[in-house]
């Protein structure tokens, strides 16, 4: 996307293409040109990354090892040169420093600009924030007091709590801990995370917060208006109203979502080598670019068991979360090939 947004001439199709694949259900302009949009938000990215890089070499990290998950973190692609991913440390200051950042690339990027411009007005009047950490803590309280019997402290069941659900809602990846071993409640907390996902603007995956947000107040107007049909209910996000039009996308977002981790789970499961979960939890994991799933694709497993076939299938599901879905749907419908 942003790639894109820098070029010279942003011709009208190349917006729709900035759009297409933008994080979220709309595109995110913090000033009027879409190239000085993208610029700001490489200025803030490379400014996270670079203090992350600094704390955790202060938390005891070799500037190589900083180096490498201060990267993963800030683009959300989880990669870290330990078998065990971010646990080979066993530090709980790393821990929470990488929780903390995992959490931040999280949120929209266009509310660091608000900060940098002093527009605290904004950051607190975000609805989506308020959504995106009021899931987090919640889910982490429930986390923490379901493993609590299971680590022993509180303290220590808070650090891997947050930590993993810090990493499934960003769409990072890292893991403390292997949640495959974790209570049947907490796992499920984990897969409905990893459908939700992170804010719009940010560089998570997931079907995004804001989505969720208004799917739910959708739901909640039809639910109202089958007992008031004659009351005007309109769906608010954000302090506005939201058009029909942008619910119907939503909600077809929504479905086309839902239907590819369901297929996708079908098609790898034809090969006959895991359970129903394994297989759900690999084509969820993928289309949302989260990374772990569970059992043999659980932070302590991967995906090598599964063959060729299986492998091009989750690749395709990969790519398709990371393009929004749409781009990659462009080019198995036959109508749009053509010019017009």
């Amino acid at each position: 996307v942003l790639t894109l947004a820098l070029v010279p001439q942003l011709s009208e199709r190349t917006s729709h293409l900035v759009k297409a694949e933008s994080p979220g259900p709309t595109l995110s302009k913090i000033v009027p040109k879409m190239g000085d949009t993208a610029k700001i938000f490489y200025i803030i990215y490379l400014i996270l990354t670079i203090l992350e890089f600094i704390v955790l070499m202060i938390a005891g990290m070799n500037p190589y090892d900083a180096a490498i998950h201060a990267m993963g973190t800030a683009g959300t692609g989880g990669f870290s040169n330990y078998a065990a991913s971010v646990g080979a440390f066993a530090s709980p200051v790393i821990d929470v420093t990488i929780t903390v950042f995992m959490v931040m690339f999280g949120i929209n990027f266009a509310l660091y600009y608000c900060a940098i411009t002093g527009n605290w007005r904004g950051i607190v009047k975000s609805e989506e924030l308020r959504w995106y950490l009021g899931i987090f803590l919640t889910v982490t309280a429930a986390i923490t007091m379901v493993i609590l019997p299971q680590y022993g402290t509180v303290g220590n069941a808070l650090r891997y709590a947050s930590f993993q659900v810090a990493s499934i809602m960003s769409t990072t990846g890292y893991a403390t801990a292997d949640f495959s071993l974790w209570p049947v409640a907490a796992r499920m907390l984990i897969f409905m995370l990893m459908f939700i996902g992170a804010c719009a603007g940010s560089t998570a995956g997931g079907m995004k917060i804001c989505r969720i947000a208004m799917l739910w107040k959708q739901g909640v107007r039809s639910v109202r208006h089958t007992f008031q049909p004659r009351k005007v209910q309109v769906v608010r996000f954000e302090g506005k109203g939201v058009d029909d039009t942008l619910l119907r996308e939503t909600a077809s977002f929504a479905f086309v979502y839902i239907a590819m981790v369901l297929i996708g789970a079908v098609l790898i499961a034809f090969e006959g080598k895991y359970d129903i979960e394994t297989n759900l939890s690999a084509a969820l994991t993928c289309v949302s670019n989260v990374g772990p799933g569970f059992n043999a694709v659980g932070p302590a497993g991967n995906f090598a068991g599964y063959g060729s076939f299986a492998k091009v299938v989750l690749s395709l599901l990969m790519l398709a979360g990371r393009l929004e879905l749409y781009p990659m749907l462009a080019l198995l419908y036959p109508a749009l090939w053509r010019k017009q």
